[in-house]
């Protein structure tokens, strides 16, 4: 019963939207938020804050096997 409250709530919120006069920067607003909510934002943030990768010790402590290595290394 709740579940066909909520649907109706949203067939008249998008009418209402659809009968809504507005111009090019209104619509290109209400695109962006759509597509924000149907992508989720914490999904963006997470690529986003996967741009700058992750540092790699090469040398230096912590890259050895005694230092406690991040990376694996091959040795030859």
């Amino acid at each position: 019963m709740l579940l066909t409250i909520k649907n109706k709530k949203m067939k008249n919120d998008l009418n209402n939207l659809l009968a809504k006069e507005m111009d090019r920067s209104d619509f290109l607003k209400h695109i962006g938020i759509a597509l924000l909510a149907l992508t989720g934002a914490a999904s963006v943030m997470k690529a986003l804050s996967g741009i700058g990768g992750q540092n790699v010790v090469t040398h230096g402590f912590g890259s050895g096997s005694y230092g406690g290595s991040r990376a694996t290394q091959s040795r030859d």
